[in-house]
């Protein structure tokens, strides 16, 4: 086994440099709720290959909004030249920061509603929504419509109405805004000219039935002009 073990240690010590942190909220997925991390992956899979591809990495700019500690924005990273990841939570952001080894990445620490950060080719907002009181859902869309270039993409996911049966108390009290499928499409209706929905169950994002999804997911173009 002399040259088996030889030949994994130096395959091994390949690998041994890449430890990285995880942060509070993610952390606490990893020992509480695994399976939520690979919903997470999923989503930000998914919206980074509707808002750029590898052929186009090195030309995409994409704001993160309500990025927490930084763990899916890494994904966007791979296929962007340019990410901003932006929060309101202090500890959240200051961990992103503190452990970020990406100079494609910056972070930012603040209230982002109504806030101009750029001209994206991308916008990426998941579970924000849900947690923005319904008479400040107007000021979150203008700052995603004021952030987006007129042919970018915005991508925004939220758990649905029905999955709440199913909720954590914890988690419900944090949810002052949840859609059914319907009512969220006629409402990102508003604000983009192109709609389209998707569901997801688990790690599996599809086109399947609203009443049944536990997540909704849209992407969304072609953007409307809103009166400020």
């Amino acid at each position: 086994m002399n040259k088996e073990y030889d030949l994994w240690n130096e395959y091994g010590m390949t690998q041994r440099e890449n430890n990285i942190k995880l942060g509070l909220y993610t952390s606490y997925q990893w020992k509480n709720s695994r399976r939520h991390l690979l919903f997470t992956i999923a989503r930000y899979k998914f919206a980074m290959k509707m808002i750029g591809n590898i052929y186009e990495k090195d030309e995409k700019s994409i704001l993160d909004i309500g990025c927490n500690d930084g763990f899916g924005t890494y994904f966007i990273s791979e296929y962007a030249k340019k990410v901003i990841g932006v929060d309101f939570d202090r500890d959240a952001i200051d961990f992103a920061i503190a452990n970020s080894e990406s100079n494609v990445i910056e972070y930012k620490c603040e209230d982002f509603l109504n806030k101009k950060y750029g001209d994206f080719d991308g916008v990426i907002s998941f579970d924000v929504i849900e947690h923005i009181y319904p008479e400040h859902v107007c000021d979150y869309m203008k700052t995603v419509l004021e952030n987006l270039k007129y042919t970018g993409t915005f991508v925004i996911g939220t758990p649905s109405l029905e999955s709440q049966l199913y909720s954590k108390e914890n988690v419900k009290g944090a949810h002052v805004n949840v859609y059914k499928g319907e009512d969220f499409y006629k409402m990102l209706k508003q604000y983009f000219y192109n709609v389209y929905l998707f569901t997801q169950n688990d790690e599996v994002i599809h086109t399947g039935h609203l009443q049944m999804a536990n997540y909704l997911i849209a992407v969304c173009s072609h953007k409307r002009e809103i009166n400020k």
